[in-house]
């Protein structure tokens, strides 16, 4: 898919907002209504349907085997700190949510929306083994694990818990 959770959560955040400031016909939106800041929207897919290759985009393999898979990551304003994960599972917390440890596998300053990322990962069974994370237009860390859909092979993007 081409929304991310950063998108749904801009998403549920802008819808909130309006919410508040439509108080009546007579109201208007004033600058203390503006967010001070614009989430990033960090789009994940396959490389292809994004029409990022090795030539249009900053290219990186880090894949682990011979069934390798191109990703394409790409943002609509710069997001800083960058990082390709590699994950490794850890337990589930009390809510059923799985938990990670991760590592580095490549690190960026930042992430532009002119200079897309095209990354040949290794997807390593059901548990999410790829992962990626910045730090967002207001200076907290997003971090999201990367599997494919085993109904139709689909990219799919979730935010995680990590263990330090």
């Amino acid at each position: 898919p081409d929304v991310t959770e950063s998108e749904s959560e801009a998403t549920s955040e802008a819808t909130s907002e309006s919410q508040e400031t439509s108080m009546s016909d007579d109201a208007f939106i004033t600058e203390d209504t503006i967010p001070d800041y614009a989430p990033a929207v960090v789009t994940v897919d396959e490389a292809g349907k994004l029409g990022i290759d090795k030539e249009s985009g900053d290219y990186v393999n880090v894949s682990s085997g011979s069934n390798i898979d191109a990703l394409g990551f790409k943002t609509d304003i710069e997001v800083t700190d960058f990082k390709i994960l590699a994950l490794e599972f850890v337990d589930v917390d009390s809510n059923g949510n799985p938990q990670f440890k991760v590592s580095a596998v490549h690190t960026r300053e930042a992430l532009t929306p002119d200079r897309p990322l095209y990354v040949e990962v290794t997807f390593a069974g059901d548990i999410p083994n790829n992962g990626f994370m910045y730090k967002d237009t207001d200076g907290s860390e997003k971090i999201f694990s990367v599997s494919l859909s085993g109904m139709d092979g689909s990219v799919i993007v979730s935010p995680i818990s990590i263990i330090q």
